[in-house]
């Protein structure tokens, strides 16, 4: 809260970027103070459909554009992360979560923030294959 007792938020939706398939209340990221918590970021084009084509690195490719897209908004960057948490459709496999890992890492200049990448055996949306959580920090 602000020194006056008021919430101090600001918004962004994921209809600057894409529409989402049904209508949802959630905004894409809320800005509290210094911190910026992006919601889960797909691999949504501008029609608000799965890029079903696209392999789990090309998926991540869209995601970290789209996560890039919502910072923008906060006038701020990836380099502005300080968390992410990567969910993404595969087996627990250490080559799995490392070759996701390293795709995401190749966005940020170091240091980068702190990231955890989580397999799944399935994920919300059909053909997706990765999600992303972010914080970021002003």
């Amino acid at each position: 809260r602000g020194l006056d007792g008021q919430r101090l938020e600001r918004q962004a939706y994921h209809s600057e970027r894409w529409d989402w398939p049904l209508p949802l209340p959630y905004p894409a990221a809320i800005r509290c103070q210094d911190l910026v918590f992006l919601s889960a970021h797909l691999p949504m084009g501008p029609s608000g459909e799965v890029l079903s084509q696209q392999g789990l690195n090309e998926q991540t490719r869209t995601v970290m554009d789209n996560t890039g897209h919502t910072l923008a908004a906060f006038d701020l960057t990836l380099n502005h992360m300080v968390k992410q948490t990567s969910f993404f459709f595969g087996r627990a496999d250490r080559n799995d979560i490392v070759t996701n890992q390293t795709l995401r890492s190749s966005f940020y200049s170091e240091p980068a923030g702190a990231s955890t990448g989580v397999p799944m055996p399935a994920l919300a949306m059909e053909d997706t294959m990765v999600t992303v959580d972010t914080i970021a920090m002003t």
